[in-house]
């Protein structure tokens, strides 16, 4: 406590001698001449002359309720200084938001009776103020706002009251300042000038001095100094190895001086210097302040050796944006085009060596590129380019109109700005004139689009559909009844306008109706309402944003993205020739139209005020019906009518805009049915292998059923299955599902499950699950085959069982689950895609796997075989088990590294599918091979080699999947020590090379042989698989290889190539049978199988001599010298070649 009270009596003191410096007689104070010299803190005396010339300062004393004044003397000008007096008031200026107070600080004054309060020793200490109605001038405790202002032209100062209008002035007669009207003389400001000395800098520090050492100084930089009431000259002192001066020409030394004044001091790293780095300090003093030091840095560096640029063959093509970095050594500075050119759209950055843009012409060229670092320029080097053809895309989307809609104008050019021609059509439905698409009539055409391949661009061709329907009709309703969930339009009671879903000060902006008849022809969708009862309320929901009518307060409406409390429900009535339409949480609040609005729109009045009320139109939707042998309208359903079941159907596939089963009746679908709304009266059957998305609401009577049918690949007994359910609610019990069903509805097994063998997956394990529960949706399940099954592998039919299926969002939480995997499962009774599931959730490694059912253990619990089908961008593994989508019933297996436990999995509509198109069938063809190992147990274990541009030769989450489960017998790639399945790379380079390891669970016979190779490999890319263990190196596109191995893994024994001159450089040793060996320059091959052909190489790869023909011995005659290359192809298909030396 006596410390902290010691150090408040030195602050006190401290305090007291800046008040005598800063009230210190003698100070001068400058005229103010401009508003921006005004400043918070700042402090000023008020001065002002009589018409005689005398000049007066408002002084400390007060006189009744005004401010006296003090002569300061006579002058014919307005002096430009003053100097301060002890019967001078000095006042602080302080801001208030938009104005400013004065306070009095000057306890010196010697003050009366008349007004103020003294709160200084003998003085007026306080806050400048004025009273209303007066004149009067005083001070006070409390702060009192002025403005204040000065005239550019005069320099008159305006310092006015902001209560009462009135302005600090000078009286006529002098002697007195006090608060006027009007009349009266100017007065002047004038500021205190500060008696502080110091030296200011404009930086604290500067960088980046350097030079190649012998070369110095290094170019100088320079920074402001100022000084401030400095009485002596500034010294600048530069320290060890560092140089200033006040020029930049001239005078560089350790020391330099500027004038009390300040201004611009140079310096530089000194000459002379060794390599290194180098820190120092230019000091700024003057007598009586404080030195101000900059601190410098900056480094000598060595001469390099000059840079060599790395010749390079780089590819692009026209319309595609182009990346590629120059490869240098030598650390070069610029770089530059030495001769040729780069191809058009291209540019070389001259300080990163970068070449980037995006190539405008097809073609080959070749553009010489030199470097130069601090050492000189390297030699050019040549960069050739091969720019090949752009692909043009155009966006030409199907369209969906009615009869009567607008002419629609069409892509006129491609993205490569070439005119697309248009044709097709059908007179009757619709043509294209140029770039515009009139509609004539109902039906269905196609258009096609054609732009001609030039010289930068191949030629472009694609189509699209034009599906025409009758014009959409909204009929105006008349009773309660009629109001069943559907599509309408919110007209007014008098049916001149329509609601639309634009908000404007709380109300609905309407359109006009345009109502014949009682009918209303293909309004604007966003004036559409889908109209939905729920317990005993309506929701109302626009059908182009999907935003729900909402009141939030007095007669405001809103449109809301959900329904979250009954602001968004509303109750209607109907009233003799009107609807009625009231909030469900203020029943006094009815939609009405209001004409006389700003903008007229539908708000919430009461009932005593406004009108009209509400009109509703109801959208007339076409049927078509099923009487059991043919549609009514013979065609069948579209997106635009609802489809009626009224008799047993099984035919094709077909998309409606409803669905009605009637009682009784049943509708199997062996392909797909895509509907909005359903209404299943009877019984719904999902084959196998078929699909039924249904997107509305799905309304089910208590006599209906919904079944979907999956048939497996024949499986054995003990073999395990991944299932999800795609039913809501279902009472069906995992046990009941595991008996399976006969097409005559009777269980296919009398055992079903052993009731422990039901499984879920928690915490990177297998978790043993109550057979007696129901699934829950989109989650995955392994469930063993009927324990009555045997060896003999069978198909198991699966059944699942309800009345409901599921659609719509589905999500699924995994928060209580450990581990990195886990288990989800498609919940719906139609297939969903891989990708869009992999994007509705993001931070998902986007690699699935699914549960091999065919997988067999070995005597040593390990797999034999592929125990999980493998799925990334790049394919599956093995081959046909998933091409982009996860069937109906499919439980699988996802990574959830980057998606925290709180988020839940999603499912939604938008990634059902209709048909099995996977990823790979709407892309063109890749760059990939599938690789197959056949083992002596018979099991066939895969993996597939893909090449993409977006690749590397890391592991990518997105094209890379690694091996799991436990396998006897495998084939991969390593990456980081991970084992990869599916091995994604680049671009593909025949350089490459792979080192191919695999898993043998016993010693014997085993085959590679590729299975199915596509793009490049299946055109004219040819694959080697050289054996180190033999030495052999075989054509294995072309033929398998078999071999022997051990029990064990493998990891340097096997190599993938693809291209012969690697192939045969590397083969040395050759396989038992044939002979190969060189006399001069002779070489003499002798196999007991016939030889087809002997090739000679030389060791760039070049082919010098080949002999083709039938026969068991070859001469062949090399006029060469040196090492070469021979490569022998037998008539069994089997390579064999050595090097050989000619002489």
């Amino acid at each position: 406590m006596n410390k902290k009270r010691h150090f408040i009596m030195k602050q006190a003191l401290a305090l007291f001698m800046v008040l005598c410096s800063v009230w210190g007689w003698g100070q001068e104070y400058h005229l103010v001449t401009s508003s921006d010299q005004l400043v918070d803190g700042g402090e000023y005396m008020i001065v002002g002359s009589t018409s005689d010339n005398r000049w007066w300062v408002l002084s400390t004393t007060q006189t009744d309720n005004n401010r006296s004044s003090v002569q300061n003397g006579t002058a014919g000008s307005q002096p430009s200084t003053i100097t301060y007096k002890s019967d001078y008031a000095s006042f602080i200026l302080g801001s208030s938001g938009l104005y400013w107070t004065l306070y009095e600080g000057n306890p010196n004054g010697t003050g009366t009776s008349g007004g103020g309060t003294a709160n200084g020793a003998g003085g007026n200490v306080g806050y400048l103020y004025s009273v209303s109605n007066q004149n009067y001038l005083r001070t006070q405790a409390t702060a009192h706002n002025w403005s204040v202002a000065i005239d550019a032209a005069t320099y008159a100062a305006t310092i006015k009251a902001s209560v009462n209008d009135r302005t600090i002035k000078l009286n006529n007669g002098g002697g007195l300042f006090s608060a006027y009207t009007s009349g009266q003389r100017n007065i002047y400001l004038y500021k205190k000038q500060s008696t502080i000395s110091e030296i200011s800098s404009d930086i604290s520090s500067l960088t980046g001095f350097t030079y190649i050492e012998g070369s110095g100084p290094s170019q100088a930089q320079s920074f402001i100094v100022a000084g401030t009431g400095l009485t002596d000259n500034i010294t600048v002192t530069a320290s060890a190895n560092w140089e200033a001066s006040t020029t930049l020409a001239s005078g560089f030394s350790n020391r330099a001086t500027l004038p009390a004044e300040g201004g611009t001091v140079y310096t530089r790293l000194a000459a002379g210097l060794g390599v290194n780095d180098y820190t120092g300090t230019i000091t700024l003093s003057s007598a009586g302040t404080t030195d101000v030091n900059v601190a410098l840095s900056g480094s000598v560096t060595s001469v390099l050796a000059p840079p060599s640029v790395t010749a390079a063959s780089l590819t692009g093509t026209v319309g595609q944006p182009f990346m590629a970095q120059i490869q240098t050594t030598g650390s070069p500075e610029s770089y530059a085009l030495f001769t040729g050119s780069l191809p058009t759209g291209l540019a070389l950055d001259a300080s990163t060596g970068l070449i980037s843009g995006t190539p405008a012409e097809a073609g080959s060229s070749t553009a010489h590129i030199t470097a130069t670092n601090n050492g000189g320029t390297s030699a050019p080097a040549a960069i050739g380019f091969t720019i090949a053809k752009g692909i043009q895309t155009a966006t030409l989307n199907d369209r969906r109109v009615t009869v009567g809609a607008a002419p629609i104008t069409l892509p006129d050019t491609t993205s490569a700005g070439l005119a697309i021609t248009y044709g097709g059509g059908d007179p009757a439905v619709a043509t294209v004139s140029g770039n515009t698409l009139t509609v004539l009539g109902a039906g269905n055409t196609t258009i096609n689009a054609t732009v001609n391949e030039t010289a930068h661009y191949f030629g472009f061709a694609s189509n699209f559909s034009v599906f025409v329907t009758e014009s959409i009709i909204f009929k105006k309703i008349n009773s309660l009844a009629e109001l069943t969930d559907g599509e309408y339009l919110l007209a007014d009671a008098n049916d001149e306008v329509m609601a639309s879903n634009t908000i404007n000060s709380g109300a609905l902006v309407t359109a006009a109706l345009n109502s014949t008849a009682g009918e209303v022809v293909n309004p604007p969708i966003s004036s559409v309402w889908k109209i939905t009862k729920s317990e005993g309320n309506y929701i109302i929901q626009n059908m182009q944003n999907s935003n729900y009518l909402n009141y939030t307060s007095s007669t405001n409406l809103s449109l809301k993205p959900s329904v979250d409390n009954n602001n968004s429900k509303w109750k209607i009535s109907y009233n003799t020739d009107h609807f009625t339409v009231a909030n469900a949480t203020v029943e006094t609040r009815i939609l009405k139209y209001n004409a006389a609005l700003n903008v007229p729109g539908f708000k919430a009045y009461t009932l005593s005020t406004q009108s009209p009320e509400v009109s509703l139109y109801k959208k007339m939707v076409l049927s078509v019906t099923w009487n059991g042998t043919a549609w009514s309208n013979t065609t069948g359903p579209d997106a635009t009518l609802a489809a009626i079941i009224d008799g047993d159907y099984s035919g094709p596939a077909f998309t409606a805009q409803s669905l009605t089963v009637n009682g009784g009746k049943t509708l199997t679908v062996t392909d797909y049915v895509s509907t909005g709304d359903v209404t299943n009266q009877g019984n719904i059957i999902v084959a196998d292998g078929a699909n039924f998305v249904q997107t509305g609401t799905f309304n089910a009577s208590a006599a209906s059923t919904f079944k979907v049918r999956k048939a497996t690949k024949p499986v054995k007994r003990l073999a395990y299955i991944n299932w999800s359910s795609p039913m809501n609610s279902s009472t069906q019990t995992l046990k009941q599902f595991s008996f399976g069903k006969k097409a005559d509805g009777t269980n296919q097994s009398t055992e079903g499950t052993v009731n422990s063998r039901f499984f879920t997956y928690k915490d990177n394990a297998f978790v043993s699950v109550d057979p007696g529960t129901a699934f829950i949706p989109a989650a995955g399940y392994l469930i063993r085959t009927p324990n009555d099954f045997t060896t003999t592998p069978q198909v198991f039919n699966a059944q699942f069982e309800g009345q409901i299926p599921n659609s719509g969002t589905i999500s699924y939480s995994h928060g209580t689950i450990g581990g990195n995997f886990v288990m989800l499962g498609n919940p719906y009774p139609s297939a969903i895609s891989i990708a869009d599931f992999l994007a509705a959730n993001t931070g998902v490694t986007p690699t699935v796997y699914v549960w091999n059912s065919q997988a067999e253990m070995d005597a040593n619990g390990q797999y034999t075989g592929t125990n999980y089908n493998t799925y990334t961008t790049t394919g599956e593994v093995p081959l046909g088990t998933m091409d982009g989508y996860l069937p109906v019933g499919q439980a699988f297996f996802v990574q959830r590294d980057g998606i925290p436990a709180t988020t839940p999995f999603v499912f939604n509509d938008t990634m059902r599918q209709t048909v099995h198109d996977g990823v790979f069938s709407r892309k063109a063809t890749a760059d990939r091979f599938w690789l197959e190992l056949t083992t002596p147990s018979g099991s066939k274990p895969q993996m597939l080699f893909g090449f993409n541009a977006a690749a590397t030769a890391g592991y990518d989450t997105e094209y890379d999947a690694g091996l799991i489960g436990t396998n006897a017998d495998a084939l991969y790639t390593t990456v980081n020590h991970r084992k990869l399945v599916i091995d994604a790379h680049g671009a593909f380079s025949a350089e490459d090379r792979f080192a191919l390891q695999a898993d043998f669970s016993t010693a014997g016979m085993y085959t590679i042989r590729v299975l199915k190779a596509e793009g490049i490999f299946a055109d004219s890319q040819k694959i080697w698989l050289k054996d180190r263990q033999t030495g052999t190196t075989i054509l294995i596109s072309e033929q398998p290889y078999s071999f022997t191995a051990q029990r064990g893994s493998v990891t340097d024994r096997f190599t993938l190539q693809f291209n012969p001159d690697q192939a045969l450089s590397t083969d040395t040793v050759v396989k038992s049978g044939v002979t190969l060996f060189s006399t001069g320059t002779e070489i003499h091959a002798k196999s007991a199988e016939e030889i087809t052909s002997l090739e000679v190489y030389d060791m760039s790869g070049k082919l010098m001599a080949v002999t083709r023909a039938s026969q068991k011995e070859f001469t062949v005659h090399v006029p060469f010298k040196g090492v070469v290359v021979v490569k022998v192809n037998l008539q069994n298909g089997a390579v064999q070649t050595k090097r050989l030396i000619l002489k």
